[in-house]
């Protein structure tokens, strides 16, 4: 095992998600209103939140959100649209597709039994995000959420850190700091792990120069990935706390580079509407620890989805934990409700799959970071942030302290052992340089 203390190169990302289905299905387009292209059409005044994850969602502006409904064997779906946007069959039926094969192969057991919880299915696309929902209540059918990544790039989305014109994912992001840990891989076995999410006590988040609180991410992902695109991919994939919302948000972001060319898929950092507004607004995450519970999420990342659910040879993340609300909207019920999301390189508002077909990596990666929204430089704060990686395993198997190289910028490992290890953020105000 290797341990150095070298700066780390905080980057945070997002990745999306869309589903290739097996199951046939009839659609039935309702009567067009409004001379739009599918379905019954309202209006509602809704505003776009293009905040930081910390912040509560802006209202000044008002957009008009767009909905409709589309019958898929016998049970109706609602589609939610920003901004005026029109609802193309093309763009929306292969979607729905997709997510609904997603959902029958991973919440459904072979004797026909659901899986408790709520159901998210994210398609990343370079210019288009989609959200599939189903709830426990089965009576209320899904929803598809369509999300657009705005033209400025991701810089215009909820992580501001990152820049659509940084090449960020290669050369890293000095804005933050934190604990990584390296597992070298060669092939493109599967991730796996369990993360324990700490106590909102136990934050604490310094600011920049401008007086902009860090975000806390803690995330995993590949690098090096080699696709027969000719494309190398970098994946960050995981959560982010939201402080307003008081929730550990998930979200995965995927970098194509093929020499000055670059392709960019993000997925949860676009929000796009005010909570009171609503619904179109995915509020939900999963809950931090408490002082009586002590939460964890699990992961399993693919680097190429050989998996049967999804498309064949997409970049797929899976995630399991407890979540707040039972939708995305905000909807609580009685009690916490388990959550499962799938995340998934997808398709363009054109409806057209974007697979890398990746063959190797050259590592995986656990991180445990503050970062810096501006990427401004830091003032004089204490930071702190702690988790816990449990559970390590690549293809099934436990991975060995061997295969563990340790870098960390005020942070430290107090427990690293066979498939397991701990990175804490402790930086004290005469540690800043």
């Amino acid at each position: 095992m290797k341990k150095n203390r070298k700066r780390i190169g905080v980057t945070i990302a997002v990745i999306l998600l869309l589903v290739l289905i097996a199951i046939p299905i009839t659609i039935h387009i309702a009567t067009p209103k409004n001379d739009l292209s599918i379905g019954d059409v309202s209006e509602n005044n809704i505003s776009e939140n293009n905040d930081e994850p910390g912040s509560a969602p802006a209202s000044d502006e008002e957009k008009t959100d767009q909905t409709t409904d589309v019958e898929m064997n016998g049970q109706s779906i609602k589609i939610f649209a920003p901004d005026n946007e029109e609802i193309k069959e093309e763009e929306v039926l292969p979607v729905i597709e997709n997510a609904a094969a997603v959902y029958e192969k991973t919440m459904f057991s072979q004797n026909g039994s659901r899986t408790e919880g709520t159901f998210h299915y994210y398609s990343l696309g370079e210019d288009r995000v989609y959200l599939y929902e189903q709830t426990e209540d089965l009576s209320e059918g899904p929803t598809l959420m369509l999300l657009s990544v705005p033209a400025g790039g991701v810089e215009q989305t909820e992580n501001k850190a990152v820049s659509s014109n940084s090449n960020y994912m290669f050369s890293g992001i000095s804005s933050g700091f934190g604990g990584k840990v390296s597992i070298d891989n060669q092939s493109t076995k599967p991730l796996s792990a369990t993360i324990t999410l700490p106590k909102i006590s136990d934050l604490k988040l310094p600011s920049d120069i401008n007086g902009t609180k860090a975000i806390p991410y803690i995330y995993s992902g590949f690098s090096g990935g080699r696709a027969l695109n000719s494309y190398q991919y970098e994946t960050d994939m995981g959560v982010l706390f939201n402080s307003y919302y008081q929730l550990w948000r998930p979200f995965m972001m995927v970098l194509g580079k093929k020499g000055d060319n670059s392709v960019m898929q993000v997925s949860q950092f676009v929000e796009g509407y005010d909570q009171a507004s609503g619904p179109v607004k995915n509020i939900n995450g999963y809950l931090p620890s408490d002082d009586k519970t002590t939460r964890t999420i699990d992961i399993e990342i693919y680097p190429k989805n050989t998996t049967g659910i999804g498309t064949e040879g997409s970049i797929l993340l899976k995630m399991e934990g407890i979540a707040k609300y039972e939708t995305a909207m905000g909807e609580e019920g009685e009690k916490p409700t388990k959550l499962t999301t799938v995340m998934e390189t997808g398709t363009s508002a054109t409806g057209q799959i974007n697979t890398p077909y990746i063959y190797e990596i050259n590592n995986y990666k656990l991180l445990c970071t503050l970062a810096y929204v501006s990427g401004n430089d830091i003032k004089g704060d204490e930071g702190g942030l702690y988790t816990v990686y449990s559970n390590i395993k690549v293809g099934g198997k436990t991975v060995p302290l061997s295969r563990m190289q340790l870098e960390q910028e005020h942070a430290d490992f107090p427990e690293v052992k066979e498939g397991s290890v701990k990175i804490v953020i402790d930086r004290q105000a005469d540690q800043i340089n």
